[in-house]
């Protein structure tokens, strides 16, 4: 009977245990994850076409209604030069797409400049739906592509063509 009183604790005890585990966890997915940016396009340094927008992916959702408005007026676009561009900030709705609620996409208003250096500050009050904030500023440095001007391999090719052309017409000349 004792033996049998012992195991009926031991397996009480166990059971008790799991429940703890259990309860420690919520479940709910309403813990407070810190938010970071996981990743965005282009990459910091990367390069981007001058009529591409910024894709940015967020560990936590950003788009949710209670942090939207808040969220809207914690992205800066600037040049080289340090001057603020105007950009448009887009974000999904998570209650019809589930999927993008951790996405943001910054599209500025009118065509970057070729073979220009851009950053992207990210300021630190941005806040995911569970409160979470970035914490510290983040910045997006990247280049567009492109030279301001014709690609050599393009200047190449007209001269040649100037060439040929040249060529001909003083042949033509001479045969006449």
């Amino acid at each position: 009977m004792k033996k049998i009183m012992r195991m009926s604790f031991l397996m009480l005890l166990m059971i008790s245990m799991l429940q703890v585990n259990v309860f420690a966890g919520g479940g709910n997915g309403g813990g407070k994850s810190a938010l970071k940016l996981e990743s965005s396009t282009p990459a910091n340094k990367g390069d981007i076409g001058v009529d591409e927008s910024i894709k940015l992916k967020f560990s936590n959702n950003v788009v949710n209604m209670k942090v939207a408005e808040n969220n809207k007026t914690c992205f800066k676009l600037v040049d080289a030069d340090g001057n603020e561009l105007p950009i448009k900030v887009v974000m999904g709705d998570d209650q019809v797409n589930k999927d993008i609620k951790n996405d943001i996409e910054i599209v500025p208003v009118k065509s970057l400049e070729e073979g220009q250096t851009y950053k992207l500050i990210i300021d630190g009050k941005l806040e995911a739906k569970n409160g979470s904030k970035l914490k510290d500023e983040k910045i997006v440095t990247f280049k567009t592509e492109g030279s301001g001007g014709f690609p050599v391999t393009t200047s190449v090719g007209i001269a040649i063509l100037f060439l040929v052309i040249v060529g001909i017409l003083a042949h033509k000349n001479k045969k006449s």
